[in-house]
């Protein structure tokens, strides 16, 4: 996060949004300046797609869009003015259905669309129905490459995509569209960790789809480290100082399942691989406890990751939880189909040996874990705009929640202490960039990697 010291409350007033433009070529070309009808925009960003989706509302005070008839494929193109002296993000969106519309008085009539980033609206009208054979990065690299001439595929942060466990495989893709054939692949592709990896875009991050694994991600410093967002509980009286930034408000969702953890088979379990053309099986007992820790032995995750993620020595009647084996999956992945001479080219859910399966359990489970500690917060949405790079989705940053300020016998205040619960280090996952006329903030899904670190113990 590039100017971390300044005072949001000074740039956040003003409606950003410079121009909105609709078209349709059924039309000829014609064009329809909407920037005076439309009263709020948001843009979602998400680490698990890669396009933005939003919403709009246009409030029509001169019948303005009754020169549109509206039936699924119009174009609206949104130029959002930066802070400063950035270049503005120009975002190009189909309007993929009309939500709801309902008329307010006889000149009023009020709209609100459902956008859809025409990366997704133009792939939707193709088809891929053919072979490919490479490490799934190759492959997705490919598809964006061919299918995506405005696209660029971007490793994120310093990714060494040697470290993709995958060797090489063959797949047909089997009639999808181009976002549904570099998700499918997607979803097969692990580190040597059995880490699991994203391809997601966002708003401020050009035309570049990243992709990256969460051993990455998990290793990065929070972009707010010196100046981490504060929450303070209601009844604190506290002037905000002009290097800290306030969360204007927050939720929790679903904190701390461990229940749907061991029913999904994430916790201890027996999970069986049966090759149906040799006979032979493999099966990998999957104890989460001893897969962190070893994680954690070899530097993958920190301690305070390690220590967050799963209670250390949790133990119902007296045996270790992640010991019982709850559940037994069995799968029958589709071998050999490939074979040729002696090279080593596997199928779609095909791995190569024993490790390759186990790695393929952890990933889920990890994936899993990374929502158990799930909030929404609400925080002021100009410092995001920053440059061309993207600060949101798929970032870390630091929180903290304040808890209850009391006053000492002498009517001073004492120290604040930190809600420890709460407050540490958060996986952005999901945002809602939400542009009012009064105002611009964003929305964020949160997931907690660690609490803050105190001492280097902790790193």
């Amino acid at each position: 996060m590039a100017n971390t010291n300044q005072n949001y409350r000074d740039e956040a007033s003003g409606f950003l949004v410079k121009s909105a433009i609709l078209s349709n070529e059924r039309l000829n070309g014609y064009t329809v300046n909407v920037t005076s009808v439309m009263s709020d925009l948001e843009i979602y960003e998400s680490i698990d797609k890669p396009f933005l989706t939003g919403k709009c509302l246009f409030v029509d005070f001169n019948s303005v869009l009754d020169t549109i008839k509206f039936s699924g494929d119009e174009k609206l193109k949104i130029t959002i003015q930066k802070p400063g002296q950035y270049e503005d993000i120009v975002k190009t969106f189909y309007i993929d259905s009309v939500i709801t519309s309902a008329r307010v008085n006889d000149s009023i009539e009020t709209f609100i669309f459902h956008l859809v980033e025409d990366t997704d609206y133009l792939a939707n009208l193709q088809n891929i129905n053919k072979s490919y054979t490479g490490k799934p990065s190759e492959i997705i690299k490919n598809i964006i490459s061919q299918y995506f001439p405005n696209k660029t595929f971007t490793p994120l942060i310093d990714l060494n995509l040697q470290n993709e466990s995958n060797g090489t495989m063959k797949v047909i893709i089997p009639n999808l569209d181009p976002v549904e054939s570099i998700m499918w692949i997607k979803k097969n592709c692990r580190t040597s960790e059995g880490m699991p990896y994203f391809l997601f875009t966002s708003l401020c991050g050009g035309d570049n789809i990243y992709f990256t694994d969460l051993g990455s991600l998990l290793k990065q410093v929070p972009i707010n480290l010196i100046n981490p967002f504060k929450n303070w509980q209601a009844g604190t009286q506290y002037d905000i100082s002009t290097n800290e930034f306030q969360i204007a408000n927050y939720k929790t969702n679903n904190q701390d399942n461990l229940y749907s953890l061991i029913k999904d088979a994430h916790v201890g379990a027996s999970h069986n691989f049966y090759d149906t053309i040799k006979g032979n099986s493999h099966t990998f007992d999957l104890d989460i406890e001893k897969e962190i820790n070893d994680l954690y032995r070899r530097g993958v995750l920190s301690k305070a990751q390690r220590n967050h993620m799963y209670p250390e020595d949790s133990k119902i009647n007296n045996q270790k939880t992640s010991s019982y084996v709850s559940q037994k999956s069995f799968t029958y992945p589709v071998t050999k189909s490939y074979e040729n001479g002696f090279e080593t080219i596997s199928a779609y859910n095909e791995e190569l040996n024993e490790n390759a399966y186990r790695r393929k359990v952890i990933g889920l489970a990890l994936s899993s874990f990374l929502e158990k500690n799930q909030m929404t917060v609400t925080v002021p949405g100009t410092t995001f705009l920053q440059n061309d790079d993207n600060y949101t989705v798929g970032n870390v940053a630091s929180f903290q929640f304040m808890q209850h300020r009391e006053q000492n016998e002498e009517g001073r205040n004492r120290q604040i202490p930190i809600d420890n619960k709460k407050s540490g280090y958060y996986l952005i996952t999901r945002t809602v960039h939400v542009f009012k006329p009064e105002n611009y903030y964003i929305n964020m899904d949160i997931c907690k990697l660690q609490d803050i670190v105190t001492s280097e113990q902790d790193l």
